[in-house]
């Protein structure tokens, strides 16, 4: 039979659930390596340099209320035009959760979420 979306499904049962679950635990199981040397994923280059401060950056700037004007990029711009690809993402506002010091130790399961959610929208 066919279920929703007109995806085949076992037991007339939608199988996104089963599609997140199992796309969680690949991805950890891809990246746990990656992370048990340091405790965080260290990953070199671009990655190393620029994405963690600025996730770090974004969130100090939301946090404290320098959202609008930082100094802290370049001679001073706005933080809304500089970084709105991090902040309007839906796991940059699960970070803000904690404070920013763990943002190196919070790349590694933002990753794999969002690993997790792309199998889900390909299933969907």
């Amino acid at each position: 039979m066919k279920g929703s979306y007109g995806v085949k499904t076992l037991n007339n049962k939608p199988q996104g659930i089963k599609t997140f679950i199992i796309a969680l635990v690949l991805g950890a199981v891809i990246i746990l390596p990656f992370v048990i040397p340091q405790g965080y994923l260290d990953l070199g280059g671009e990655y190393t340099a620029q994405t963690v401060p600025i996730y770090q950056l974004a969130h100090k700037a939301v946090r404290g209320g320098e959202f609008y004007w930082n100094w802290d990029i370049g001679l001073g711009a706005s933080g809304f035009r500089s970084y709105a690809q991090v902040v309007f993402s839906p796991f940059f506002l699960l970070m803000l959760i904690f404070p920013t010091g763990y943002i190196p130790y919070l790349m590694a399961p933002i990753i794999v979420l969002k690993l997790a959610f792309a199998a889900l929208s390909a299933y969907i």
